[in-house]
């Protein structure tokens, strides 16, 4: 995978790299020097970029490929989106990305997530470190939401400062970076990650993925607050910008921690009630603190578990075994990986057939494989002038090039095959071979020297509702929304046709 420099050095020019459109008609946000502003993570690295209509996003581009037996990102991040809908107050909506950012010829996946307000835990925690009330509140507020979360069957699974969002009174929580989420049809697989060191408990490995994975670091940053909320001074001795007071050396060796003394010798029911509490679960293990006692059948080896286990890396395997899991998936994920166009799959499929039954004539299936690639070569010209004319048009701001007509000839057209109503078209307008609200808009000046008032009244009232529907067509045609969606649909179309082209070349080389 890329590092941040890659990335950084790649995003500078969206329109070149980013490959929803979208997102690249965007502006990155650069610092002093004209570079774009990172906020640099253990596995991802991300940008900040305003859209066209004014929306923020923060572009998280992974840093880590993808261990072997993961399921991969696309499908993992369509099980999250499933969930995240039930505490929209919690979860931040996102987009996936599998052709996501453009690094030195190769298309990276992203994940592209409103950009959330607030201010995160750490930075929340420094400027109330002196505030008790606040503290003790927000301990009981997170214990709350974990709870809140396990009741739904789900965990984020990565609690540290940076990763809570908090508003200024502390009464607002917000995640962000679902990395690490935890969703009940993950049940059986290997966690994609172990989260940061200094919040998880320092036996927890990759088998450690279940609903009540949040646990323990809610237990180390409660314990934290409620510990500055007896002796703030405990901030400018073992705080830091990576944790709040625990390392992850503290937690490995409480015995030996100068912070678990200094906790100890403070008096509070409440800090001592938590710090004993943190003291077991790490005397205890994982086990008894991480994962509740699960229903038999939620932590039972799904098919996609299963395939996690055998160490399965094609993406069509895993849509076949989620296909067994959940009748929706392959909604989910229809839109997320590209088809080939069924002429070309049926075409291909013939050829193997001819090969089985050894009926193979190389000569005619050379002929029809060069004629099926003249027609790809044929729809990708089309398909290629099109997306040149609307970015075209989107870069020179000139909306209205995108149509290949013009503003009066659509309005026009539109008339032209708008039927004059029978209830209110009078004979003698029929007389007059006046028959389309076209023509009467072009007869419109010599009305009055045919038609009495009554008759001619309701036909001018028809014909103003006729020109501001198709006035309303033609804005409808060239909202961002509309021109967005047939973009992204030639861009589709586009890559379908490159893995056609793709494929029928690779069949007609066989038979040379």
């Amino acid at each position: 995978m890329p590092d941040a420099v890659a990335y950084r050095e790649a995003i500078q020019n969206p329109q070149t790299v980013l490959g929803d459109r979208r997102l690249s008609a965007g502006t990155i946000r650069l610092d002093r020097l004209r570079l774009p502003v990172t906020y640099t993570g253990r596995f991802a690295v991300v940008f900040r970029l305003t859209d066209r209509t004014g929306q923020e996003w923060a572009l998280r581009c992974f840093t880590t490929s993808e261990r072997p037996g993961q399921l991969p990102r696309a499908l993992r991040y369509a099980l999250i989106d499933s969930h995240l809908e039930k505490l929209p107050e919690r979860f931040v909506a996102f987009q996936f990305h599998e052709r996501g950012v453009r690094v030195g010829g190769v298309w990276e996946p992203l994940v592209a997530m409103g950009w959330a307000r607030g201010v995160t835990l750490g930075h929340w925690v420094e400027k109330n470190h002196s505030k008790p009330d606040r503290l003790r509140a927000l301990a009981t507020r997170l214990e709350t939401v974990r709870a809140e979360l396990e009741r739904l069957g789900i965990a984020h699974g990565d609690w540290q400062h940076d990763n809570l969002l908090l508003d200024e009174t502390g009464e607002k929580v917000v995640f962000v970076d679902y990395d690490g989420m935890f969703v009940p049809e993950l049940a059986g697989t290997d966690a994609p990650e172990r989260g940061h060191p200094n919040y998880q408990h320092p036996a927890r490995s990759e088998k450690h993925f279940g609903v009540g994975l949040d646990r323990f670091s809610c237990l180390v940053i409660c314990t934290a607050l409620l510990a500055l909320s007896c002796d703030p001074t405990l901030w400018d001795r073992f705080g830091d910008p990576d944790r709040l007071l625990f390392s992850k050396s503290d937690l490995e060796s409480p015995g030996c921690s100068s912070l678990f003394a200094a906790l100890h010798a403070i008096e509070g029911t409440e800090l001592q009630a938590a710090l004993t509490t943190l003291e077991k679960s790490l005397t205890d293990g994982p086990e008894t603190v991480l994962l509740p006692a699960p229903a038999a059948a939620s932590l039972s080896l799904t098919a996609l578990a299963r395939l996690a286990r055998s160490r399965e890396t094609d993406v069509e395997s895993w849509e076949r075994a989620a296909d067994e899991v959940l009748p929706w998936w392959r909604n989910q994920i229809a839109s997320r990986h590209l088809k080939l166009d069924p002429r070309w799959a049926e075409l291909l499929r013939s050829l193997e057939s001819a090969r089985k039954s050894r009926k193979l004539d190389p000569g005619e299936w050379r002929s029809l494989l060069t004629h099926a690639l003249k027609t790809v070569a044929a729809e990708q010209e089309i398909v290629r002038a099109r997306m040149t004319r609307i970015e075209q048009a989107l870069k020179w701001e000139r909306r209205e090039l995108i149509l290949d007509v013009s503003r009066e000839a659509f309005l026009q057209r539109w008339l032209d095959d708008a039927k004059i109503p029978f209830l209110i078209s009078p004979p003698r307008l029929f007389n007059s071979k006046i028959d389309t609200a076209g023509k009467l808009s072009r007869h419109r000046e010599l009305l009055p020297k045919f038609l009495r008032q009554a008759e001619r009244e309701p036909l001018l009232a028809w014909l103003t509702e006729q020109v501001a529907a198709a006035e309303a067509a033609y804005n409808e045609k060239l909202s961002m929304p509309a021109v967005e969606a047939e973009l992204e649909a030639l861009y589709t179309q586009h890559d379908s046709l490159l893995l056609a082209h793709t494929r029928l070349s690779e069949a007609r080389r066989s038979l040379l």
